[in-house]
């Protein structure tokens, strides 16, 4: 369990270090991430898998990882944000 010394501002808050996302498209997927928080990859993307990073160091990861999965997640077309971000990066 993580604790304070993983938290990058030492907060006695619990700390998540990176949110795992699987996909079936990637390329769309780091785009959309990429747009949507304004993260920047922590290290060149590989073929199928890259972790987003705050620019600021502040806030959790986002690690993109490709899958072979027939259940997408389902996002609210009512959020106007949202459909913008995919419509930006379709």
């Amino acid at each position: 369990m993580p604790d304070k010394r993983d938290a990058p501002n030492g907060s006695d808050r619990t700390w998540i270090g990176s949110i795992v996302i699987d996909c079936t498209d990637f390329a769309r997927m780091m785009a959309f991430w990429q747009e949507a928080l304004h993260y920047v990859p922590r290290e060149p993307p590989e073929a199928d898998s890259v972790v987003l990073k705050d620019p600021e160091g502040l806030l959790s990861q986002v690690t993109g990882d490709a899958a072979d999965s027939r259940r997408p997640v389902e996002i609210d077309p009512e959020l106007s944000a949202v459909e913008r971000i995919l419509h930006s990066v379709r």
